[in-house]
């Protein structure tokens, strides 16, 4: 029997399980027309019902091998397509990730040099306000300068001022008033 269906595991294509009947179902009748010659209708009587019996079922198996090989490459093209979309998702998801860690280190640099710029931003800030405070603590002794310097500059003016009416009060009392210009003796 193996000779005729193949070995086991084997999927034969639905015409070969057809002819295989055929030819099964053939060579039997041949027989059977032999053994009917040879010893009469009575010897094949009850050989009969079995052969179509065992021959209906052995095409029904056949039916059931083909329904069974159809939907095994159903399920053989449908694990190739899941197969595909699998391997391709997986690529996709690598993309993914490859480009996520591209991004996260694009972030962590950003986040290093915002972190560096916020640093020398605040040693700047810092070393402005400083200087703000020395100019602002310059300015106010300036303007404490300022306003010593103007009273010494209004002393100084009143003083000034007393000086020149005492100057101007002695010199009416001291300096005898000049005398009138008169002729000028010649010198010939």
């Amino acid at each position: 029997m193996e000779e005729i269906f193949g070995e086991e595991g084997e999927s034969a294509s639905p015409a070969l399980c057809e002819e295989l009947v055929s030819g099964l179902a053939a060579g039997l009748y041949g027989e059977l027309e032999r053994l009917v010659g040879a010893y009469g209708r009575g010897a094949v009587a009850g050989l009969l019902p079995q052969l179509v019996s065992v021959l209906e079922a052995l095409e029904r198996a056949g039916g059931h091998i083909r329904e069974r090989d159809e939907a095994l490459e159903l399920l053989r093209d449908d694990r190739l397509g899941l197969l595909g979309q699998y391997e391709r998702e997986r690529a996709g998801r690598k993309r993914a990730e490859e480009r996520y860690m591209e991004l996260e280190d694009a972030v962590e640099q950003e986040r290093k040099g915002h972190k560096a710029a916020l640093s020398r931003l605040d040693g700047q800030s810092r070393r402005l306000e400083e200087k703000a405070r020395s100019y602002a603590d310059q300015l106010a002794s300036l303007e404490d300068q300022k306003v010593a310097l103007l009273k010494e500059l209004s002393a100084l003016a009143q003083t000034h001022g007393k000086m020149v009416q005492s100057y101007k009060e002695l010199k009416a009392l001291t300096v005898p008033p000049p005398a009138p210009p008169g002729p000028r003796p010649s010198r010939y």
